[in-house]
């Protein structure tokens, strides 16, 4: 998988589209887009063979997929509040392995709005090696309590 976007900012209305692209000339696999909200496990949104199957509660015409050569991307229509979450494209094999997500920032919600800006870690690091991981989190209101959540994830 090409590297996404890691930030896609979006008005409750508007529209967006996450991108995902197989690399070379690997067709092997189903595309998989998952969802993950903010302190909450990944939940499989859609499978991409032949043709999209959606899972239930992603069953609206607001969630489509649009092909395009070697792109597979998440097509949101009149984004609400409850899209805010990173969203990740991977391929099912044997086991699934998943790219580098995209976090989905809803701006003009009702509640408070918080922005997260993540540096980039190389594609690969040797075992054993230390990496250090930055984060940014900006928010309307300085009396907001925030939390960071890190989720690390493992390939082999």
């Amino acid at each position: 998988m090409r590297k996404p976007n890691p930030l896609i900012a979006a008005d409750v209305g508007e529209d967006a589209t996450l991108h995902c692209f197989r690399l070379g000339n690997d067709t092997a696999g189903t595309i998989v887009w998952n969802k993950q909200k903010v302190g909450h496990e990944p939940c499989a949104l859609v499978t991409v063979g032949r043709m999209p199957i959606f899972e239930n509660q992603f069953k609206s015409p607001r969630f489509s997929i649009k092909k395009e050569g070697r792109g597979y991307h998440l097509h949101i229509a009149h984004v609400e509040p409850s899209d805010e979450a990173v969203y990740y494209c991977g391929v099912l094999k044997f086991t699934q392995s998943f790219g580098k997500g995209t976090f989905l920032s809803v701006k003009g919600k009702p509640d408070l709005s918080v922005s997260v800006f993540q540096s980039s870690v190389s594609d690969s690091v040797p075992a054993g090696a230390s990496v250090t991981l930055q984060c940014s989190v900006l928010s309307e209101s300085r009396a907001a309590e925030l939390q960071v959540l890190w989720t690390v994830m493992l390939w082999k």
